[in-house]
């Protein structure tokens, strides 16, 4: 499933996935991009298919990547 999936950040930005751009984006409330995590790929960092995000209260975010069969946390600021 290729749709975005979204989630509240700690900072009140909302962290959306691309999952055809093989990324997430970090958008403020005002919808201005402010952080990019990803690229394609198998290696640290990369994604194959970032579908399902969540957030932690300390302000990281973890990533589910269905094409490489894992779950990838990204410390927050």
């Amino acid at each position: 499933d290729n749709k975005p999936y979204i989630a509240v950040l700690a900072n009140g930005n909302v962290a959306l996935s691309d999952p055809e751009g093989y990324r997430v984006i970090e958008f403020t409330p005002a919808g201005e991009a402010v952080r990019v995590w990803g690229d394609f790929g198998s290696g640290a960092g990369e994604f194959g298919l970032p579908i399902g995000l969540a957030a932690d209260a300390e302000g990281g975010l973890w990533v589910a990547d269905a094409a490489n069969g894992r779950v990838m946390y990204f410390e927050g600021p």
